[in-house]
């Protein structure tokens, strides 16, 4: 009799541990779609950073040439007496 109890209970064990290794084996999963969703979401701001940094650039470039244009205008209007 005490056998028997012993039996059912590895079976129980048995039953309980592969219940685990489905929800471990769900965990991988899980966790796999996760990395892949994160290396996603960091391609996509690299790719902003790089963008901000062009728009930087180009923004001091028209900046600059603004300046340029407004001293030319100035130089203009004042040999047409303006």
């Amino acid at each position: 009799m005490n056998e028997d109890k012993i039996i059912e209970k590895l079976i129980e064990h048995d039953q309980k541990l592969d219940q685990i290794g489905v929800v471990v084996d769900e965990l991988k999963s899980f966790r796999n779609q996760q990395s892949t969703a994160n290396d996603e979401m960091i391609t996509i701001l690299r790719r902003l950073d790089e963008e901000r940094h062009f728009t930087a650039a180009w923004i001091q470039r028209v900046e600059e040439d603004l300046k340029q244009t407004k001293l030319e205008v100035g130089q203009i209007k004042e040999r047409l007496a303006l």
